[in-house]
């Protein structure tokens, strides 16, 4: 992915579950049929762009923390325009379908 407008499939959904709360790489890759290898490519992308920041929350799983990625202040300022890419996908795809 040289070109930075070469942006992989579902960024923008991973983007939009990471706004709603913080998402461990484990929750990400569960609930995407993409490979691991390509849920690395998209978070580096997004962190990288510095829409989004890695945290370690608690957890009761293993030794009590994990880490997890939420939005930095960047990715919050661009999150209305992730929602409107979202919405124009979900309508060219309604369209297809007519």
């Amino acid at each position: 992915m040289s070109n930075t407008k070469e942006i992989p499939i579902h960024t923008v959904k991973i983007f939009l579950d990471i706004s709603r709360k913080p998402n461990s790489f484990t929750s990400l890759h569960n609930a995407y049929a993409i490979s691991p290898s390509t849920l690395s490519i998209i978070l580096r992308f997004l962190k990288k762009a510095g829409f989004i920041k890695v945290v370690i929350i608690r957890s009761e799983v293993r030794d009590g923390m994990r880490r997890a990625y939420e939005l930095t202040e960047k990715g919050r300022k661009a999150l209305p325009l992730f929602k409107e890419h979202a919405e124009a996908e979900d309508k060219i795809f309604e369209m297809a379908r007519k």
